[in-house]
């Protein structure tokens, strides 16, 4: 493996990025890519302080930018030019900017709860739940930082029941997911900039996942032109936790000739 992604595949096919989501990296698209190896090129990126990627820039606050400037990076060092996109959570926030701003070069882009908060208004009841989310995660050691966000995300008590080797190794991330929060906060994009993209995007959400990811996915379907947005009965990490529902959605919409 590269430094910082893995390629997967030999396909002629449009190449395929996959970002992922926090706490997180590449491996969770393992069994997506093994599904597209055939046809397509994977090429799975850790985000900054994920995986084997090196740590996010001292520039603060981070941005959204700073993780899409590096993703481009590494494409230009491929030599690829047009592509399609897949993103989970945080990693579907990066691709979302990624495609807005270079919509000439993605084909399509298929996502599951891209955690956008930034396109959510200032006065939105969610988006004041993120940030007070945020900071239940300042001024507490890391443990409990990583308790907080991984018990948001999958239920309470999530974080307790997992054995000590796991509970250490997402305390080590909780760091980086502060700055992932700095960062879906900070983006400029906001959901108006969305009538004018129509890259064709399928919008996967789960039913069971919380508000926030709900409002996100409502204001991208409500904005942006060329998005499909469907329902599936899981939570926010159904891309790990269930990819029987949610990667024959993403390989049906990416082999279509839409």
């Amino acid at each position: 493996m590269s430094s910082g992604y893995k390629i997967v595949g030999a396909g002629t096919g449009t190449p395929v990025v996959c970002l992922h989501s926090s706490m997180s990296s590449h491996r969770q698209f393992s069994l997506f890519a093994m599904s597209m190896a055939d046809e397509r090129k994977l090429i799975m990126i850790d985000l900054y302080g994920y995986g084997s990627a090196p740590s996010a820039p001292g520039e603060r606050p981070h941005s959204l930018q700073l993780e899409v400037e590096r993703v481009l990076g590494i494409l230009r060092s491929l030599d690829v030019v047009h592509f399609d996109l897949v993103g989970h959570s945080f990693g579907g926030a990066c691709a979302l900017l990624l495609a807005a701003q270079h919509s000439a070069r993605v084909g399509k882009l298929a996502l599951y709860e891209p955690v956008a908060f930034h396109l959510l208004p200032a006065s939105h009841p969610v988006r004041n739940e993120v940030i007070a989310l945020a900071g239940q995660m300042h001024g507490v050691d890391a443990a409990q930082a990583a308790g907080v966000f991984l018990d948001y995300w999958n239920g309470t008590g999530f974080f307790a029941q997992l054995p000590e080797k796991i509970r250490q190794q997402f305390t080590a991330q909780v760091a980086k997911v502060e700055l992932d929060f700095e960062a879906l906060i900070g983006s400029s994009l906001t959901a108006s900039d969305l009538r004018t993209f129509h890259v064709p995007t399928l919008l996967l959400c789960g039913r069971q996942s919380q508000p926030s990811a709900h409002a996100v996915a409502e204001q991208i379907n409500a904005h942006a032109p060329a998005v499909e947005l469907r329902w599936i009965d899981a939570g926010h990490m159904a891309p790990v936790t269930h990819p029987d529902l949610v990667n024959p959605h993403w390989q049906a919409f990416l082999q279509s000739e839409q």
